[in-house]
């Protein structure tokens, strides 16, 4: 028999979270940068009492938000500078924007047994909801929600959060060289650029490494050839299709977004489907399988999520 919960989750447009922003025009940044350094330390406390007042209270640790961003832009400078805590914060906030992803809809669910199941009654089971949101720029991320499965089949939902974090990526991720060649000669890039680019590497490498032996290749190989440009195209393209990420483990469950991050998933991380594999030792992962649209082409992908 299938019975009608009456239970909805809905949308919620005042519900947002930020994403840096570097123009696409890069020599636009230090111009920027220099407007603010030209304001003197009054009318920067004045700007940033305003950044404060209109954002703050919609976003966790939104002083560390702003220092971050400055700390990304500090590296398109040609040049460091002292400046007071107030000004930095001053120019990250010109560098970064709010985006309402869940401002369109909630849908295609998927649920799976939290790993927390303490403080729940006999019978009752904690579960995870997953959900494709799509709001502005219609790109599709996941959220996620928390609830509990009474001994009678009743489903009660947990109240959701008002704030939104995203996961942070982490920059020395390890790829291991195994699964990296096979996939490269998948792609039909079994060719003396990648394997001079790859030969070398350690059977575990950081983009850092990677980047230094396609660096490496074309600077031997200047002029390079186009089918060689392409590959080295192609190897940067493949390692950043694949990337680790980690949330604050402060936000609750409601509160963390996976938004997309590499090229394949530009446009939308959809239709995720989450089931949960317990290994031999009782460690637990989370795997996934999703659509990654790079606003052409879809690609099937797969994630994990460690207990």
């Amino acid at each position: 028999m299938i019975k009608n919960t009456g239970i909805a989750i809905t949308p919620n447009n005042e519900c947002v979270i930020i994403r840096p922003y570097i123009p696409a025009d890069q020599s636009r940044v230090p111009k920027i940068v220099s407007r603010v350094m030209a304001l003197d330390e009054s009318a920067v406390e004045k700007e940033l009492k305003k950044v404060m007042r209109d954002f703050s209270g919609r976003h966790h640790n939104f002083d560390a938000i702003l220092e971050r961003q400055f700390e990304v832009v500090r590296a398109y400078m040609s040049s460091d500078f002292p400046t007071s805590k107030a000004r930095k914060l001053l120019i990250g906030a010109y560098f970064i924007g709010e985006r309402s992803y869940q401002s369109t809809a909630l849908f295609n669910p998927s649920i799976v047994v939290h790993p927390d199941q303490s403080r729940v009654s006999r019978g009752s089971l904690r579960i995870i909801i997953s959900l494709r949101a799509t709001g502005e720029g219609h790109i599709s991320t996941l959220a996620f929600r928390s609830g509990v499965v009474d001994q009678h089949g009743s489903i009660s939902i947990d109240k959701a959060s008002s704030f939104a974090c995203t996961a942070e990526p982490k920059p020395s991720a390890l790829y291991d060289k195994i699964c990296f060649v096979g996939k490269l000669y998948e792609m039909g890039l079994e060719n003396d650029c990648s394997k001079y680019i790859i030969g070398p590497l350690p059977d575990e490498f950081t983009m850092d490494e990677l980047q230094d032996k396609v660096r490496a290749y074309e600077a031997g190989h200047d002029p390079i050839a186009q089918t060689d440009r392409l590959t080295c195209e192609k190897v940067l393209w493949l390692a950043r299709c694949n990337y680790e990420v980690a949330f604050n483990p402060q936000f609750t469950l409601s509160e963390r977004v996976l938004f997309p991050l590499s090229p394949s998933e530009q446009n939308g991380i959809e239709d995720a489907r989450f089931v949960f594999f317990r290994d031999d030792d009782g460690n637990g992962k989370y795997y996934a399988t999703y659509t990654a649209y790079d606003g052409k082409v879809i690609l099937p992908q797969i994630l994990f999520i460690l207990k």
